[in-house]
């Protein structure tokens, strides 16, 4: 009993191992799948940015036109912060210029509120480009107080990111400039957490930056219930996207960092999104992979990028991230050209051992040839004297078996002549000795009846009967071969005494080998020219032409 539990527990032990198995080598394979995708659909992308690029570009000449052309400091105000939220994430020079006209405007307005904001923006422009010494000056000048309710959650939480770029800048939490980042850090994320509403993507968002030391499982679990309960702008999503990238890769899982590191990228171009942080780790990861030619091609587009953003900051990072691509690429591109010429040069070594083995087999191949062509030729002549003896076989075997035919049909003809002459000899020698009794009995008026008597007619027509019984004996298939020369309604049928019909008796004759005329005339006792209208009158039904009617006879096989 305890056996047998024990075998149940192993094998259900082996059953888990092996369903875990197929689970993680699906999965592995699904992920592959998806992120395959995912990278073919950013390449899409990027092919279209110019598209993208295109409706961006239209919205800003109608807004910039619309500026210009406004002469009033409120309008050239909101219009300048209109311009500015367009370039921030676009252009970083030109959200400065705008940045800074509203700064005019407001100090010509002389409205605080509207030189917050002014200040704001420009505290935004210095801390997207690594200006971090500005950004804080700037930080310094703004009076929280002035700024909007909705602006004052956006305004905390820029201040957050700031201290959180700052922290990363001087080390981490463990420097001791990085702790005091820290603390602001978290400080501004707190007061965001007093104001923003508690059912707000912002509240949301900002409640996972307060969580304390968080594993990367559960900020992937927070920050993917982000995505699937809030309706987020390209923007948003990319950032949602970037920041899990980095949480599947601390915690292990590259091809999940890989997918939403891409779809990051794909966010920011939608978005016209001038971002490389996404891009650049992405092509950072497709290093490490090994996968240069992907790794080369978005590092470059990503300092593309930051060359139209004109982020000295992200180009300065991105090109130590290019230099160590490219020269892998190099290096790589480098061994490829080595191992072709290595190839190359084994191909002419090969080419040339091939070149003397060719001389040598065609040398050989002629001697070859010029055996196997008396071979040939010797075989031709056998061929062709086989050939000749095969024919003459068949010519012999055609004889053959006219003769056997003949030999049957004489056969069965001489026995059906003894039989008929048989009985029309012992009919006449009875006839005779009916004569003589009357010559005897001098019956003289009798014997007048005596030609009639003798049954010539009657011998004539048993003569037909036994010609014909014999005929089909031999032919049993004639008649049926015979109409398939002639249209249904044409057919023939023997009668009840199975007897042919006079004009068919011509062609079996015919078949029978007898195709002169004048003996099938007589045999039949007709006249050559009743002979020739039956045969002609025939001949005119049948479905085959008439040069061709005495052959198709001939062809009608004996069985």
């Amino acid at each position: 009993m305890n056996t047998f539990k024990n075998s149940s527990l192993l094998y259900k032990t082996w059953r888990e191992i092996f369903m875990s198995i197929i689970v993680c080598v699906v999965s592995y394979a699904y992920a592959d799948v998806r992120l395959d995708s995912t990278l073919k659909v950013l390449i899409d992308e990027i092919n279209a940015s110019s598209t993208y690029s295109l409706t961006k570009e239209q919205r800003l000449n109608s807004l910039r036109k619309a500026y210009f052309e406004n002469n009033s400091a409120a309008s050239s105000f909101r219009l300048a912060k209109e311009l500015f939220d367009e370039y921030i994430y676009y252009q970083s020079d030109s959200a400065y210029s705008y940045a800074s006209r509203m700064r005019e405007h407001a100090q010509k307005l002389n409205e605080e509120p509207k030189l917050a904001l002014a200040n704001f923006a420009l505290m935004k422009c210095f801390s997207s480009n690594g200006y971090f010494k500005e950004a804080a000056d700037m930080n310094r000048l703004i009076d929280v107080s002035q700024l909007p309710h909705e602006v004052l959650t956006d305004y905390l939480r820029s201040s957050a990111t700031f201290y959180q770029n700052l922290e990363s800048y001087v080390g981490g939490a463990d420097t001791q400039l990085g702790s005091i980042y820290r603390n602001k850090r978290l400080e501004a994320a707190r007061q965001l957490a007093s104001v923003a509403d508690t059912n707000s993507y912002l509240w949301q968002q900002n409640n996972i930056d307060l969580m304390e030391n968080p594993s990367p499982k559960e900020q992937i679990t927070e920050r993917l219930k982000l995505l699937q309960c809030f309706r987020l702008d390209d923007h948003e999503q990319a950032i949602q996207h970037s920041l899990l990238g980095h949480a599947y890769l601390a915690d292990g899982n590259r091809n999940a960092a890989k997918f939403h590191l891409a779809q990051s990228a794909i966010h920011d171009l939608r978005g016209n999104i001038h971002e490389t942080t996404a891009a650049k780790m992405l092509a950072e990861l497709m290093y490490e992979d090994n996968d240069l030619h992907r790794a080369h091609w978005l590092v470059h587009r990503a300092f593309d990028d930051a060359s139209f953003y004109n982020s000295h900051l992200r180009r300065d990072q991105l090109s130590r991230t290019m230099q160590l691509i490219d020269s892998a690429r190099f290096n790589w591109r480098s061994n490829q050209l080595w191992m072709l010429v290595a190839v190359v040069i084994g191909f002419l070594f090969l080419s040339g051992a091939i070149l003397v083995l060719f001389i040598k087999v065609r040398h050989r191949n002629r001697l070859i040839e010029a055996v196997n062509k008396e071979i040939q030729e010797k075989s031709d002549s056998l061929a062709r004297t086989q050939l000749e003896v095969e024919t003459i076989n068949q010519e012999l075997q055609n004889t053959i078996s006219q003769l056997k035919e003949v030999s049957e049909i004489k056969d069965r003809y001489i026995t059906q002549s003894l039989y008929v002459n048989t009985v029309f000899v012992n009919q006449v020698e009875e006839r005779c000795k009916n004569a003589m009794k009357q010559l005897k009995e001098k019956k003289y008026d009798e014997l007048k009846f005596l030609p009639f008597q003798m049954g010539i007619k009657e011998e004539r027509q048993r003569i037909f009967r036994s010609f014909d019984n014999a005929f089909l004996q031999l032919f049993p298939n004639f008649i049926e071969e015979f109409n398939c020369l002639f249209k249904e309604e044409d057919w023939i049928e023997l009668n009840e005494n199975q007897e042919l019909p006079m004009d068919i008796r011509i062609f079996a004759l015919l078949r029978l080998g007898i195709s002169d005329p004048t003996e099938v005339a007589k045999y039949l006792n007709l006249s050559p020219k009743t002979v020739y209208v039956y045969k002609t009158k025939l001949k005119s039904k049948s479905l085959v032409e008439n040069n061709d009617f005495e052959a198709r006879i001939m062809a009608i096989p004996k069985p």
